[in-house]
């Protein structure tokens, strides 16, 4: 029996993987359902992890939370990341540079930064939250982690079963196989998936 933890990524919130939960719940060797909140726009929500066969399934940000807690687990499922956001995409200086406007623009326009987001991502939802519970501080906090960090590190230390998903016409994460399989080898694991959607 496994548990499934579900790990949103930027400018979203653990509403994102409803939709693939509900396809999941009752499923045979389920033992639990589990959403991890990064707080882009809640109260501070404090996470637990139990201890047992634990599954990961992160989405684009969520890589990052999950490579920096170096949590032990049954199998990872990354969705439309890599272990560092820059130096893996295509175009790294491009990324670079919007990153870069996103956080100048994040403290002052929240709403424009996010809905801008949300069009990339291949979503046609504006943000209906109020600015007030829109926790800036730490949507410009991951966007420089992603801008400046990496954890590749981290990743090739990872023993345990590993699948990677990518979107071939993603415009956020505009994945470039070639560098990935540089540094981590033939044996990485992954799939294309004929699309340009950058979220579900």
């Amino acid at each position: 029996m496994f548990n499934l933890y579900f790990v949103h990524g930027w400018g979203f919130e653990e509403s994102f993987w409803l939709p693939v939960s509900k396809i999941l719940d009752g499923k045979k060797n389920i033992k639990s359902i589990n959403f991890i909140s990064l707080n882009f726009f809640e109260s501070e929500k404090i996470n637990s992890i139990s201890k047992g066969n634990n599954i990961f399934v992160t989405h684009s940000y969520g890589l990052n939370w999950f490579l920096d807690r170096k949590e032990n687990c049954y199998a990872l499922v990354n969705f439309f990341a890599a272990p560092n956001f820059v130096k893996f995409q295509k175009n790294s200086a491009k990324s670079k540079i919007i990153l870069d406007l996103m956080i100048k623009k994040l403290k002052d326009s929240p709403n424009e930064v996010l809905n801008k987001f949300y069009e990339n991502c291949g979503l046609s939802n504006s943000l209906k939250i109020g600015v007030e519970k829109i926790n800036k501080d730490k949507l410009v906090y991951a966007l420089k982690d992603l801008r400046d960090n990496s954890n590749l590190e981290e990743f090739l230390r990872i023993k345990n079963k590993t699948l990677n998903i990518f979107a071939v016409r993603d415009k956020i994460f505009d994945v470039s196989l070639s560098k990935l399989k540089k540094f981590l080898g033939n044996d990485f694991n992954y799939v294309l998936v004929d699309s340009g959607s950058h979220a579900f």
